[in-house]
């Protein structure tokens, strides 16, 4: 293997394959692999030092079957020592494969642990980054290449990747092509970071199929998390986006507040991420940091602000709910009187005129909500445990089809738990079971 430093390593992505990871991948890949000719024919586009091409071929070989090995390895010094390494059993390419000019696109077994390097790549664009989606990141672009070299019948990928892709925005077309094209075979995940760079990630191997039908994509996540699933039916209404304006604070609004919160004077209150628990905002009650620093009770010093951030702040105090961005369950809470500025980047949801901020703080209190925003975000948070809350998953959740007005009335007595069993009450959830428990058993305060 040629040595890296940790900055050269972090700048390129180049992280190497444990070998326990190895051998999953490969064992999983070439399971009732099946091929139209005695040579089985593998690439691996991202080769590195060849840990994968090699096991491969020792499975296949050790099989009795003859194999056309293909890699292809950006930098100079690991290509020509992979080239040592596995000598006349593969071809290794000096070359990035996402610029080489692929002859043919009928490989048997895309096998590969891309890059994880930054999306702002100096690479140039590929067929997945459109307007839209402008920060696609680099083993993406492996993942759309790899689609395109193997072949039509029974084709297979195999990839490792990291755990954010299975739900980012910027991977969906890629995940769209997967779903129209490939039927998913296996798939592994864990909590625990694979690499030295303490990324977490997830191992997917694909099928090409004429009869593709469809990929849960966070179920590679929240399977082997243990999560409880969904009712099989929802008595709703509409959505929440039909109800509320639901608006996030970006980096603008971030470095325009900061050096205008204080611990003293008489502006709003900062609500950050970690003041909100469900239904109960602990401002004045619990310290909290923000630019840096570290507040017991911040307020925003509105004449500190610009004209234009002292007119964003300004339009915040308004009737709304807060949602704390980083959680394992949804964590809300309301502010009828319009007397918070949320930090960033807590998402805020302002009621329209037919219903109040108490109701949707109630609806965002209860386990279907959490359920169901796992079943659309799960691997977008820092920890493999939490969610990253966006305004996207919160539009998409269900409005309940019975009335929420006896779920508000808990929550603001601060029965969270009686809430969440109100809420479900309103989709006519009449069994509360595993759900619920799993729930109340993530709640704050009550986490492992």
């Amino acid at each position: 293997m040629v040595r890296r430093a940790p900055d050269e390593r972090s700048r390129t992505g180049a992280w190497y394959t444990p070998d326990h990871l190895v051998d999953l991948l490969v064992a999983a890949s070439l399971d009732n692999l099946r091929t139209p000719t005695a040579t089985v024919r593998v690439i691996d586009p991202a080769c590195g030092d060849g840990r994968l091409l090699a096991a491969v071929i020792s499975t296949l070989e050790a099989r009795g079957l003859a194999v056309e090995a293909v890699g292809c390895e950006i930098d100079p010094p690991t290509a020509r020592a992979t080239r040592e390494r596995l000598g006349s059993s593969a071809t290794i390419i000096e070359g990035d494969a996402l610029e080489h000019p692929w002859a043919r696109s009928d490989f048997d077994l895309v096998i590969a642990n891309p890059p994880f390097s930054s999306p702002l790549s100096k690479r140039g664009p590929t067929a997945i980054t459109e307007p839209g989606s402008p920060y696609a990141d680099l083993a993406t672009r492996f993942w759309d290449l790899a689609l395109e070299l193997i072949r039509p019948e029974h084709g297979r990928i195999a990839l490792i990747l990291p755990q954010s892709i299975l739900s980012s925005r910027d991977a969906e077309n890629v995940r769209r092509h997967t779903e129209s094209t490939c039927r998913l075979l296996w798939s592994w995940w864990s909590e625990t970071p694979a690499f030295d760079a303490q990324i977490t990630v997830c191992s997917v191997v694909f099928e090409r199929s004429q009869n593709p039908k469809g990929i849960d994509w966070t179920g590679v996540v929240t399977d082997r998390l243990g999560l409880p699933p969904l009712p099989s039916r929802l008595s709703t209404n509409g959505t929440i986006a039909e109800r509320a304006r639901i608006r996030a604070n970006f980096r603008d609004e971030y470095y325009g507040l900061a050096g205008c919160v204080t611990d003293t004077g008489s502006g709003p209150p900062l609500i950050t991420s970690g003041l909100i628990d469900p239904g109960t905002c602990h401002w004045g009650r619990r310290t909290t940091r923000f630019a840096k620093q570290r507040f017991q009770a911040p307020r925003v010093d509105m004449d500190c602000l610009s004209d234009r951030f002292h007119r964003w702040a300004k339009s915040t105090l308004e009737p709304k709910v807060l949602v704390a961005t980083q959680t394992r369950v949804l964590e809300a809470v309301s502010d009828p009187d319009g007397s918070w500025v949320p930090a960033v980047p807590v998402v805020r949801l302002e009621p329209l005129s037919h219903v109040t901020p108490d109701e949707i703080a109630a609806l965002l209190t209860s386990p279907i909500a959490s359920r169901l925003m796992w079943s659309q975000s799960a691997g977008t948070g820092l920890s493999p445990k939490s969610l990253r809350v966006g305004v996207a998953g919160l539009s998409d959740l269900p409005w309940p089809a019975g009335g929420l007005h006896d779920a508000a009335e808990a929550l603001n007595h601060g029965d969270i738990a009686a809430c969440g069993r109100l809420v479900h009450r309103a989709f006519d959830i009449t069994e509360q079971g595993p759900l619920t428990t799993w729930w109340e058993q993530h709640l704050p305060g009550r986490v492992e």
